[in-house]
């Protein structure tokens, strides 16, 4: 097997048996890969998934907006940054605003 099926397969398994840590450990190895760059971007969405699965919203937010300014497909950055809005202690109205603002672009 390919190193980066290899590390790929072991992070979603760690994934999906609640090692979300050990997970982002895997993706990261995966990206040092040779890789397209279509994996590239899931790598980084699911990295950015685990971050905030784990309560890291700022490191999560940090990828997500990372991949937004690198004209990728938006869907699933801009529900994952509007997901990690919620999920801050500190509601930010004006943030919400904003996030909910792109959804309204992206749709029309």
């Amino acid at each position: 097997m390919d190193n980066v099926e290899r590390y790929i397969s072991l992070a979603e398994i760690a994934y999906k048996s609640g090692n979300v840590s050990k997970s982002i450990v895997y993706a990261k190895a995966a990206l040092k890969c040779d890789i397209t760059p279509e994996k590239v971007t899931a790598l980084r969405i699911f990295i950015a998934r685990g971050y905030s699965k784990i309560g890291k919203i700022e490191e999560s937010n940090k990828v997500y907006r990372a991949l937004l300014t690198e004209k990728n497909y938006l869907p699933p950055i801009v529900m994952g940054l509007l997901h990690n809005n919620f999920k801050q202690k500190d509601l930010n109205t004006q943030k919400i605003s904003r996030n909910l603002g792109l959804m309204k672009v992206w749709v029309r």
